[in-house]
């Protein structure tokens, strides 16, 4: 219902903070950091918020939450919230620490190559090929007479998540850096994105469950 708010919400906050925090220092290094996170957060509020979206349960205009609109789904909407919401946030938050120490430890021990690439060409590859593979179990499943909510998520959100990677790609060749550049640091992180939308994904299927049970 609206499990995507609270990384939104904590997106907005981590903004807030950041102009606060930086307002002097606009070229930190920590600042940059905190720009991953960031865009993560929204990037991840974004997908979720087209997938609530085709189900209805998010629209563009006033209460925008159709949950809101009957008391009586007011209850489970913040349960979802403060379980399902709380934990994606957490997860991102994670994957994001993992990230930043494991690119940290890279540069320190010289497993980072020496040529600077600006595209993502392993997170590219392993997202798209996660993506195809929930594409084909959401229409096996269709075919065989299921509609599965959280396989349409998953495939929505790491469709899009390949498209933004392409785009990256492309204004990185612009810019005149490299776009087929693989390193150990990029494949490290494609890694950690697969595993957070599969947490992600196992998660949102086990509220799915619930909701039937119930």
């Amino acid at each position: 219902m609206a499990c995507f708010t609270i990384p939104l919400a904590e997106g907005i906050i981590l903004s807030v903070a950041k102009k606060i925090a930086f307002k002097k220092d606009a070229e930190s290094a920590l600042k940059a950091r905190l720009g991953h996170l960031e865009n993560m957060l929204y990037g991840g509020s974004f997908l979720l918020a087209i997938e609530h979206i085709y189900h209805g349960e998010v629209v563009l205009y006033p209460p925008f939450l159709t949950a809101m609109r009957n008391p009586e789904d007011i209850p489970e909407m913040l349960h979802e919230m403060a379980t399902v919401g709380v934990s994606m946030a957490a997860i991102v938050t994670i994957a994001w620490a993992a990230f930043e120490i494991i690119s940290h430890l890279a540069k320190k021990t010289g497993l980072k190559q020496n040529v600077r690439g600006g595209g993502a060409l392993m997170c590219l590859i392993i997202t798209a090929c996660t993506a195809a593979a929930f594409t084909l179990a959401f229409f096996v499943n269709k075919k065989i007479g299921g509609e599965n909510k959280s396989i349409f998520m998953a495939m929505l959100m790491f469709w899009a998540a390949s498209l933004m990677w392409s785009m990256d790609g492309v204004a990185s060749v612009l810019e005149g850096e490299g776009f087929f550049d693989i390193s150990i640091e990029d494949t490290v992180l494609g890694i950690i994105i697969l595993a957070s939308g599969l947490i992600v994904f196992m998660m949102h299927s086990v509220w799915q469950k619930r909701k039937v049970v119930s």
